[in-house]
């Protein structure tokens, strides 16, 4: 704000130029008549309905203050939303919020979010409803439910092993917009402190603009399109990169055009590398929102009901508790395996826990009381109430003692009988009213090491079973992420993988695998060439001439004469085996018969086996790739696509009575044409190398 700033009329008002570049370089903000104070920027929030309501207003408004990049830019809050009805929370869309909130975080001034707006929360409610509506039901509402739980933060903007309802926020679409915009913004001073300009920033159906900071160990300069893909003229030469997809360009005409930009809220923001503050490359990974060309939402998880949950007062200013719904009968029943007891009291108690142990292990926490027991419903009469616990542990042993505590008030050591049915602490029967035993589940990838990537398959004995997992080792919830039936996932990254059943509103059944990925291992690929020696070809001789990226490979044309042939499913191949050293090397080839006139076109980007077939009768001559008729996983003798231990038991099986219900192909691991225990030898190196 202005010391002075008490004009009537625009035009006498003082101006200020402390928010804008001047052409390409930031300058030192003039703050001789600056007041102190900096405001909010009202203005643009009773506009902000999208980017074009504010976009101009902003431009053409910024003079009037001292200096705008100290704004604090909103679009609701406590009191007011975007008008004109500027009483109900922000309520035009998840993907609306999305594109303010990419503006918010790039454009002048200091983003401010009012709290819950990352989950929409009472979207569309009347924020302030005075004495006509309750608390609860307004914008101004308690939050806390939705952040029940906990999350390790290892930087900024970076976290982890979130559970609880904090788990399901934080899995929200614009939680995760918000966590890359936020270390985007970090990351780029400019975004930050810079003036702007948008001269020279032409965006197609977006919005341009471009920024920059400068200081005694700073120099930040960045180019931001959003929502469009834009050209920007007149910019700094230099070598940019993009903090959305990692992009690099280097411009030498001050022109830089960017890559495809297309979605709501998507963005391109280019920055330069200079002396004093390179830029810092792609920042986090595609989202909902930022994105290279598909947007990623990810698994979205559900809350566990009680992130309203109302309090002693709900509200109305009464002060009590909202009215308990009546208790329903309770035919007592358990899984015939689980490990469980029940408790018959009073319909006066209003609490009970249970101490459970045997000589080297508590079941119940190991903390006293113990754990609660859950409230099941009522004896047929309803007269009095009826209570279990369900042991949830791993712990295989049988408990021996078991204590009740009712109100404060506990039993003596018990005898515990599992699905025993005690009244008033005394053990009264056994419950035998057993209801069906919970689905299991099959993961389809073992426990061990790979490369690359692997895909697991993880499947329900009921087609209608809901499957529960977490990829970070810990024990999945009912909040986890969910799928029915059957899910598959692709990992690239060591993971720990844990699974269970969500059954009757416990998980039950679980089961986890580690995938652990090892670096890159130097392997063979081979060239393999259909027999061109018959017709209709009918060539004297194979050449192959092979070339990668630094030239010919130990060859001079036409290459090397190849004599070595297999047959693969009753076809004669000769081949010609390379080294792939590293994971981007690729080669080239050329087939010929080595005469200079019957010669192959260039088959190139060959980093692993390939089958070929020379498909005209002409110079040059055609080629098609026919792998996938031909080729075969190397020990998989069994033919179930996989190698492990089960190859081994066949091609033993193979050795010993002569089946021939395998090809030869496959049961011929070492590839000397014969089958016998060097093969299996050669199977178990496979299998140990893997």
């Amino acid at each position: 704000m202005y010391a002075d700033n008490n004009t009537e009329t625009s035009s006498a008002m003082p101006t200020s130029s402390n928010a804008v570049l001047n052409g390409n370089n930031y300058h030192a903000p003039d703050v001789s008549r600056a007041s102190g104070l900096n405001v909010i920027d009202f203005p643009v929030h009773y506009s902000f309905h999208n980017i074009a309501s504010v976009w101009n207003l902003a431009i053409n408004g910024d003079k009037y203050y001292n200096d705008a990049t100290y704004n604090v830019v909103y679009v609701d809050s406590h009191d007011y939303s975007p008008g004109p009805n500027d009483n109900i929370r922000f309520n035009e869309g998840t993907q609306q919020w999305a594109e303010n909130l990419s503006l918010m975080f790039t454009f002048r001034g200091i983003p401010c979010l009012y709290y819950g707006s990352e989950v929409e929360f009472k979207a569309g409610k009347t924020i302030d409803p005075g004495g006509n509506g309750s608390l609860k039901d307004s914008g101004r509402a308690y939050y806390g439910g939705y952040i029940k739980g906990d999350v390790t933060a290892s930087d900024f903007g970076v976290a982890s092993g979130a559970n609880g309802n904090l788990a399901a926020t934080m899995s929200k679409p614009l939680v995760k917009h918000l966590q890359r915009l936020n270390r985007i913004r970090q990351a780029v001073p400019a975004l930050r402190k810079g003036q702007y300009s948008t001269t020279g920033c032409s965006s197609s159906g977006g919005y341009a603009f471009k920024r920059r900071y400068t200081d005694d160990t700073t120099d930040s300069y960045v180019l931001v399109t959003i929502n469009g893909s834009a050209t920007f003229t007149g910019v700094l030469n230099g070598t940019y990169t993009d903090c959305v997809t990692g992009d690099v360009k280097t411009v030498t005409n001050g022109t830089l055009t960017t890559t495809s930009c297309s979605g709501k809220g998507n963005m391109r923001i280019y920055v330069l590398s200079t002396n004093l503050t390179p830029a810092p490359g792609k920042i986090g990974e595609d989202g909902p929102y930022l994105y290279t060309s598909s947007a990623n939402a990810g698994t979205v998880l559900n809350y566990d009901g009680t992130q309203e949950e109302l309090s002693s007062n709900d509200g109305e200013g009464n002060g009590t508790s909202p009215v308990t719904p009546p208790l329903g009968v309770y035919e007592p029943s358990c899984e015939e395996d689980d490990m469980s007891v029940f408790l018959e009291t009073a319909n006066s108690v209003s609490k009970v826990t249970t101490w459970v142990w045997n000589s080297s292990t508590n079941y119940t926490g190991g903390s006293w009381p113990g754990q609660s027991m859950t409230l099941m419903g009522t004896t047929q009469d309803g007269t009095r109430k009826i209570w279990k616990w369900t042991y949830e542990g791993t712990n295989s042993g049988e408990p021996t003692g078991i204590i009740f505590v009712t109100d404060g008030q506990q039993t003596s050591d018990l005898t515990f009988r599992n699905h025993g049915y005690y009244i008033d602490g005394t053990w009264h029967h056994e419950v035998t009213n057993y209801t069906s035993p919970a689905p299991t589940l099959t993961i389809d990838k073992a426990s061990g090491q790979y490369q690359g990537s692997v895909r697991v398959t993880i499947t329900a004995s009921e087609s209608d079973a809901v499957i529960v997992y977490t990829t970070n080792g810990t024990t999945p919830t009912a909040n986890s992420a969910q799928a029915t039936g059957q899910v598959t996932l692709t990992f690239t990254d060591n993971t720990v993988l844990t699974a269970g059943v969500l059954y009757e509103g416990k998980v039950r059944n679980v089961v986890q695998r580690e995938y652990i990925f090892h670096g890159f291992v130097p392997y063979t690929a081979t060239v393999y060439v259909k027999d061109p020696t018959v017709a209709p070809n009918n060539w004297s001789s194979v050449w192959i001439y092979a070339w990668d990226s630094t030239g010919a490979i130990n060859d001079t044309w036409p290459g090397v004469q190849t004599t070595a042939t297999k047959v693969v499913q009753g076809q004669r191949f000769y081949y010609r085996t390379f080294d792939i050293g590293s994971e981007d090397y690729a080669f080239n080839v050329v087939l010929s018969q080595g005469d200079n006139q019957h010669q192959s076109v260039d088959v190139t980007g060959i980093n692993k086996d390939i089958y070929l077939e020379i498909t005209s009768t002409t110079n040059k001559y055609t080629v098609q790739d026919i792998t996938d008729q031909y080729s075969h996983l190397e020990g998989d003798v069994n033919g179930d696509g996989e190698v492990n231990i089960g190859d081994v038991t066949a091609l033993i099986n193979i050795v010993l009575t002569s089946n021939s219900q395998f090809y030869d192909e496959d049961a011929d691991v070492n590839g000397d044409h014969e089958v016998n225990i060097g093969d299996v030898t050669a199977l178990i190196n496979i299998i140990l190398k893997a």
